[in-house]
């Protein structure tokens, strides 16, 4: 399992977690019986606990998930960006700009980014 899999098997942990909280919070407010979702959510919140040291409460959870998104954001913008150096470097460069003028018109910025994002 690669880094980003992880990233987001962590987040969908966390999303558990603050839904969770949300179901509570929300009895809690409608003056509703509000044990057993308060034994839900703690139950929730130890699986999101055990994900890393510096989460202790719902705040510290809301950093570490900031982190992870940033995280992964960097390993993508890096795996992109060694994808295309290739093309750069080898030889058959006028090969992939002849490509992408073809395809997405004579602004090869323009055509360069769009291909990224179909990728």
């Amino acid at each position: 399992m690669n880094r980003i899999e992880e990233i987001n098997e962590e987040l969908k942990i966390i999303k558990e977690c603050e839904d969770s909280r949300r179901f509570y919070e929300g009895i809690r407010d409608n003056g509703g019986e509000t044990e057993n979702s308060r034994n839900s959510w703690k139950k929730t919140m130890n699986s999101c606990l055990i994900l890393d040291s510096s989460i202790s409460d719902m705040t510290t959870l809301k950093a570490y998930k900031k982190k992870l998104i940033t995280e992964r954001a960097v390993i993508k913008n890096k795996e992109t960006k060694v994808k295309f150096e290739k093309w750069l470097n080898k030889p058959n460069h006028n090969k992939f700009v002849k490509y992408l003028k073809k395809k997405y018109g004579n602004n090869i910025t323009l055509g360069f980014n769009k291909h990224v994002e179909e990728l």
